[in-house]
């Protein structure tokens, strides 16, 4: 069996021992958060099988964290949850937020470990990444858009673009708006949006026969 990448967030550092120590000599390898906002780093930077979940993780908690990775991040990554709270209402909450599965809290290493095997071998989700807007169809993960029988792949700026797009779609996204999203703040000191948006739509329009993309007159863009 090849390696299982896990990453584990977990606010008691007595516990990531434990189960560190457990799966030590398991085909597991794991890495460690500690809160829900140093989570984010490492899960865009690498690839996880798998991502485990304290309940009580402080900073970004962990249905929120969950509700962003399936809606922002479209991660489709198997979601586990550990929780002293077993009650019905809650489990409810973690598998709208898109948890795959939750455990009670203390949990046994060996329990985890079976549990890592299972969510493993069935593997990720089907259908996170995917949207549908008008007759266009965006695959986030395969980094296509398709119309009809027609389907073109996009660099990475042009997905982020698109991305941007269409979770505000059907409004109008302001130029400032969509630099801060795409750069994360970090804006690039002559900002080559307007060029990127123009090769979007040159690609778009030569390989869908149509450009989705329209200029709203001094308020910004948005998907046609």
């Amino acid at each position: 069996m090849s390696t299982i990448r896990v990453l584990i967030v977990e606010r008691c550092i007595q516990s990531t021992i434990d189960i560190s120590n457990y799966l030590s000599d398991s085909n597991i390898e794991l890495d460690f958060a500690y809160h829900g906002i140093s989570t984010l780093e490492p899960i865009i930077k690498n690839e996880y099988d798998i991502l485990i979940l304290d309940a009580c993780i402080t900073k970004l908690d962990a249905l929120s964290l969950s509700k962003k990775l399936r809606q922002q991040l479209f991660s489709s990554m198997p979601i586990i949850v550990l929780s002293k709270q077993t009650e019905l209402a809650f489990k409810v909450q973690c598998f709208e937020a898109g948890v795959d599965d939750v455990i009670a809290k203390p949990c046994a290493p060996q329990e985890l470990y079976y549990r890592i095997l299972a969510m493993a071998k069935r593997g990720p989700l089907r259908g996170i990444g995917q949207q549908k807007i008008a007759d266009l169809s965006v695959d986030y993960n395969a980094a296509t858009t398709t119309r009809g029988t027609r389907k073109i792949k996009l660099h990475q700026m042009q997905m982020k673009i698109i991305k941007v797009l269409a979770q505000h779609y059907p409004n109008t996204v302001s130029r400032e708006v969509l630099e801060q999203e795409i750069w994360s703040g970090a804006l690039p000191e002559s900002s080559p949006l307007r060029t990127h948006i123009y090769r979007l739509r040159q690609n778009l329009k030569n390989q869908l026969d149509r450009d989705i993309i329209s200029t709203v007159y001094a308020k910004g863009y948005k998907i046609a």
